[in-house]
Formats: structure tokens, C-alpha cells, sequence
């Protein structure tokens, strides 16, 4: 029960995180913007087609995860979100504006790590429960 608990949260989670890469990718693409995000490892055109790409990445694994079909991927994809995360946390050039902002991020980024449990049970599920 526990274990599925977690592995929900994994999927909302991810999920989350898969449509706001794609919609942030999008909004930028069909807008003309270049993107600066000094917390992600790309700039300008490169990074719109990153957010889009790692988006519908997200999406597919996420949907792969829920049907039992290669849920280890979920795990994966946990784990280079949580480095992508910790990175721009700790990115020289992003400040927060007081101690609240940074404490939130930090919230979900704890957050994020104990839903990877779910990722965890998600990867030693054999069939769709």
C-alpha cells in the first residue's frame, strides 16, 4: 500500500516536472524568446529544444513507468532530474531574495528525492498493479 503510495507520487511528480519542461519549451519556441536559464547547462536555441525534448522524454517515461513497461526508466530519470535540480540550486549566478524562497526550493527538492522512492518501487514493479 505504502509502495504505491510512493510510486503515485513518483508519477505526479514527474508528470509535473515533464509538462513544465514542455511548456516552457514551447512558450519559448513558438514565441521567438532565447531562453537564459544559468541553472541548466544549455543557452538560447539549444535550450528550447532541450526543455522540449527532455519534456516529451518525460512524458514518455512517465507513461512507460505507469504501464509497467520499462519502469526502471523512471528511475533514471529521477536521478538526472535530482542532479539537474541540485545544479541549479547551487549555481553561482541564482540568488533567492531572502531566506523563504531558498527554504521552498529546498522543501522541494526533498520532496522530489523522497518521490524517487516511488521511482525506486516503480523499478521493482514486475507488473501493472
Amino acid at each position: 500500500m505504502i509502495a504505491k503510495l510512493f510510486r503515485l507520487l513518483s508519477y505526479a511528480f514527474n508528470l509535473v516536472i515533464a509538462v513544465a519542461l514542455l511548456a516552457l519549451g514551447l512558450v519559448a519556441k513558438f514565441s521567438s524568446l532565447d531562453l537564459k536559464l544559468d541553472m541548466l547547462p544549455w543557452s538560447g536555441h539549444d535550450l528550447t529544444n532541450w526543455l522540449i525534448g527532455l519534456g516529451l522524454l518525460g512524458l514518455l517515461i512517465v507513461g512507460l513507468a505507469m504501464y509497467g513497461v520499462m519502469p526502471w526508466l523512471l528511475l533514471v530519470w529521477s536521478v538526472i532530474i535530482i542532479g539537474l535540480w541540485a545544479r541549479a540550486i547551487y549555481t553561482p549566478g541564482w540568488t533567492f531574495d531572502g531566506r523563504e524562497p531558498f527554504n521552498q526550493t529546498l522543501q522541494a527538492f526533498f520532496g522530489y528525492v523522497v518521490s524517487t522512492i516511488g521511482a525506486v518501487s516503480a523499478a521493482r514493479q514486475r507488473s501493472v498493479s
